[in-house]
């Protein structure tokens, strides 16, 4: 990789496992042929595996130490308890110390052999792209897979956790769509709204009453659920009115709405992002590829484009509502131990 100047690297999120690389024109045939290798024919080997158990055992124990990070971990347990996504990405020291070298074996055949495959060619191509493809990675299976995970038990509550840091984190996330719903790019303006510098969460609990360290809110798209979290990082004395004050602006937000004036300007900063996320090929064959693999058309995302660009104030307004006004959320507090 490195004498043809090429990359190709491995990922991860909640639904995928990714295999992206890049490459000059010229040297297309053998980045399809080197994947394809790694994909197929890895070594495992026992000493590189140790390695990277330590590595991922660390950033177990680190994720723990970081508010922010537990808060949200506790929250995706609670919230989507029952469903795969309450687990974290990182797995637990108990599953990674006991992974042997035949557990991951075992499934990653499972996952090359018997999992659905999408593969995104972007860039400089011609007639000769698609013989390579067919030679390089028809030797791969292929099987439509159902995933018809099981629905979280949508348990609510309040959550506390003490842990030996300088600083609170108050979570308080609801349940939202999942990837197919048809408001996801109402949920999407939405985030877009609440999460920016000029949005209501930064402009009053920050600038207005100097509330908030950060305060911002995110949210994912999984297979039948999602969830939508608002975060406020605060001062261990000010946690109970940080918390009283997000869920009290929150609320007045969904219940007033928002502006067609305000939503045209969320519109815009929208189209703007994705714009410059388009600039790469990496990105449009990640963003494309993803699309199909989901069951969406390869048009989705001018579709989902046009769609944002329609939308009404009405419409984001009822998904507001529909998502948040009666919906009991689940509270995860982070704070230092009291004082005795």
């Amino acid at each position: 990789l490195e004498d043809l100047g090429a990359s190709l690297v491995c990922s991860n999120a909640n639904n995928t496992f990714i295999v992206s690389g890049y490459c000059l024109k010229d040297d297309f045939e053998e980045l399809c042929q080197l994947t394809v290798e790694a994909l197929t024919q890895p070594l495992f080997d026992e000493a590189q595996l140790e390695k990277e158990r330590e590595v991922m055992l660390s950033k177990i124990k680190e994720s723990g130490k970081d508010p922010l990070r537990l808060a949200f971990w506790h929250a995706r347990r609670e919230l989507l308890a029952g469903s795969p996504y309450c687990l974290s990405k990182l797995g637990s020291e108990e599953a990674v110390s006991k992974l042997t070298q035949k557990d991951v074996q075992a499934y990653h055949n499972k996952l090359i052999t018997e999992g659905e495959v999408v593969i995104a060619v972007y860039g400089d191509l011609d007639d000769t792209t698609q013989p390579v493809l067919e030679q390089t990675f028809g030797t791969l299976g292929y099987e439509s897979v159902d995933y018809n995970l099981s629905l979280p038990e949508g348990r609510s509550g309040r959550f506390d956790i003490e842990l030996d840091k300088e600083q609170a984190v108050v979570v308080v996330s609801y349940p939202s769509a999942d990837l197919n719903s048809p408001y996801t790019q109402a949920l999407e303006l939405i985030q877009e709204y609440l999460s920016g510098m000029g949005g209501p969460l930064f402009s009053v609990l920050r600038e207005e009453m100097s509330l908030a360290y950060y305060v911002s809110c995110t949210q994912f798209f999984g297979v039948n659920t999602g969830m939508f979290n608002l975060y406020i990082g605060v001062d261990p004395q000010r946690k109970e009115e940080a918390l009283s004050e997000m869920r009290s602006l929150f609320a007045k937000i969904v219940e007033e709405g928002i502006t067609e004036s305000d939503l045209d300007t969320i519109k815009k900063g929208v189209m703007a992002q994705q714009a410059r996320l388009d600039q790469t090929h990496s990105a449009q064959a990640k963003a494309h590829g993803l699309n199909v693999l989901f069951g969406r058309s390869l048009e989705y995302r001018d579709q989902e484009r046009t769609r944002m660009l329609q939308m009404s104030a009405e419409l984001v307004n009822k998904c507001l509502k529909k998502y948040f006004a009666e919906a009991e959320p689940v509270v995860t507090v982070v704070s230092p131990p009291l004082k005795k």
